[in-house]
């Protein structure tokens, strides 16, 4: 299955990054480790006290070998919205 995290106006990418999180197993510290993101920023995206830029979500989706795709993109090929 392939997991994406989708970028767009209106979007839960706070969701999307908690769940890839959970699924992969990952600690927050050896994603600090990974992406070079501070643990506490991570934290502060996945509850949404923070935004996220394209750079950082990028690592975040690297690290949890996630596609960072536009929502656009997605549609274009059948993916859910």
């Amino acid at each position: 299955m392939e997991y994406y995290i989708t970028m767009s106006k209106k979007l839960d990418i706070e969701k999307q990054l908690r769940n890839a999180i959970q699924e992969s197993g990952m600690t927050l510290s050896q994603l600090e480790q990974d992406t070079g993101i501070a643990r506490g920023a991570i934290s502060r995206f996945v509850r949404g006290q923070r935004s996220i830029g394209i750079t950082i979500a990028a690592k975040l989706a690297k690290a949890l070998d996630m596609r960072l795709v536009y929502k656009d993109q997605v549609k274009a090929k059948g993916g859910k919205q």
